[in-house]
């Protein structure tokens, strides 16, 4: 990598491509933004002319490869890759990639839990306990179709007389109508009340069990039930070389976060993964939305300035500058403003 002499009185090339919440444009091409507020820092620690220039990303890291461009001021992660084109400083911040969804609807929700009430484990869980209560109200009603006095009938209507009593019983509603005379029909009650107890616990949790995962199901998305899935992306960016390298083969990459952001709007893709504070921020920032963040995280990544070969001299006395900046009150104040305090 060649590298030539920077004298104060050149005016550095600083490019960069919107990226809120670092890299924020306005309608009147005024820029603002965390990345933003840390250069104008930086360069004002140092004594630095500068003049700024927007790209998309890939423009902008082909000429920050090609020296075209002095410093980068976009949140790049640091890779293996991009260290062998160009420099970089010290990192300023650390992030990691998430998966951005679509909202699922109500009616969609409503589905889901009414597809959770028919599924295959809540009628196995329902008919495991039709069958441990027949069990216990056959029982009974053996011993108790011999006895006159009994309330238990022969033939099927005792064997239901004894199912009803058993359900009952399980219940704790005891109605009463019925109960056992025979001392071997009282001492299965016993059995059957405190058996009951710890049953009646087991089936609610597997019925709420069979309820939940079922439902749940529906909303969340693990990261290789992905692989099978069209996802977007923002093109030669660290997110897109982590899909790549962990064999998701459908990934479409978008030139920037607003049309990968659309494109999963017109449901294009079924999701969008990116860089959770710019897609954090991005949910926060919109007054009404159908989109969600899921609670997925991968890819961690440390954010710094791309310094360009020509421009490597300058590398040392900039990372120091943000190294001291972000050691200040003041760098804690900006990312609070922008709600990345907790990242």
């Amino acid at each position: 990598m060649p590298c030539t002499s920077y004298a104060k009185s050149d005016t550095l090339i600083v490019g960069c491509s919107v990226s809120p919440p670092f890299i924020i444009e306005n309608d009147k091409g005024e820029l603002s933004g965390i990345s933003v507020w840390l250069w104008n820092a930086v360069a004002e620690d140092m004594g630095i002319k500068y003049k700024y220039e927007v790209f998309e990303l890939q423009v902008l890291i082909d000429k920050i490869q090609n020296s075209q461009v002095d410093v980068s001021i976009n949140p790049l992660s640091i890779t293996s890759e991009r260290m062998q084109k160009f420099y970089f400083s010290s990192p300023f911040f650390a992030s990691n990639s998430t998966v951005l969804i679509n909202r699922e609807s109500a009616w969609t929700k409503g589905m889901a839990f009414l597809k959770s009430i028919f599924s295959v484990n809540f009628f196995r869980v329902i008919g495991a306990m039709m069958v441990v209560i027949l069990f216990f109200g056959t029982l009974t009603w053996l011993f108790e179709r011999k006895d006159k006095a009994s309330d238990f009938e022969h033939g099927l209507k005792g064997l239901w007389s004894g199912f009803w009593w058993s359900a009952v019983t399980m219940t704790t509603v005891g109605y009463g109508d019925k109960s056992p005379k025979t001392v071997g029909g009282r001492i299965v009650a016993l059995i059957w009340m405190f058996t009951a107890i710890i049953t009646i616990s087991g089936f609610t949790a597997g019925i709420a069990s069979s309820l939940t995962v079922n439902q749940l199901s529906s909303s969340i998305i693990s990261l290789d039930n992905l692989k099978s899935e069209k996802i977007g992306t923002v093109d030669k960016s660290a997110t897109q070389k982590y899909l790549k390298s962990n064999f998701f083969k459908n990934v479409k990459g978008f030139s920037d976060i607003q049309s990968g952001v659309e494109a999963l709007e017109r449901e294009e893709v079924k999701a969008f993964l990116y860089d959770e504070p710019i897609l954090t921020y991005l949910v926060k920032s919109k007054e009404k939305t159908e989109l969600e963040i899921l609670s997925i995280k991968f890819d961690k990544q440390f954010y710094a300035f791309a310094i360009s070969p020509k421009s490597k001299d300058l590398r040392e006395k900039i990372s120091q500058s943000i190294t001291s900046i972000s050691e200040t009150n003041k760098w804690s104040v900006v990312l609070s403003e922008y709600g990345l305090e907790h990242f």
